[in-house]
């Protein structure tokens, strides 16, 4: 895999194992100031660092924990600009109910190369499903 490939499968990968923990710095971090996190079949757009950050914690105040997995990415590098697509599956528990539920979709991206590394500039989840479930046990 070439490198720039790899460092931007890092910055996908740790996306998604970041925003499980509610600690938003590192998530944000991987945004460059004027990124956006878009979810167009909700009709939500968040522009800038701030806005991404008070959507995460707004979107997961009812989950007791999430947790994110990505499939690899494809990924296409141009200069410093890569656009990539990848699988998302996200579980959690809601907070005080015996009550899961899954996000499934894909993540459409566009990153850009900083002098820290890899950035979104925009982040695109696209949906294809979601399913509620009651949890017969947890650990």
């Amino acid at each position: 895999m070439p490198e720039d490939d790899y460092q931007v499968q890092r910055a996908i990968t740790a996306y998604s194992l970041l925003t499980g923990r509610g600690d938003w710095a590192p998530v944000l971090a991987l945004f460059t100031a004027d990124g956006v996190w878009e979810i167009p079949h909700l009709g939500l757009r968040f522009a800038g660092q701030e806005a991404i950050r008070a959507a995460l914690a707004q979107l997961s105040a009812d989950l007791e924990w999430v947790f994110q997995h990505n499939a690899p990415a494809l990924i296409e590098v141009r200069g410093d600009t890569a656009t990539a697509r990848s699988g998302i599956r996200e579980v959690g528990k809601r907070k005080g109910r015996d009550e899961s539920v899954e996000y499934c979709g894909i993540y459409a991206d566009t990153l850009v190369r900083t002098s820290e590394g890899w950035k979104f500039t925009r982040r695109v989840f696209e949906g294809v499903g979601t399913i509620s479930a009651r949890l017969v046990s947890t650990l």
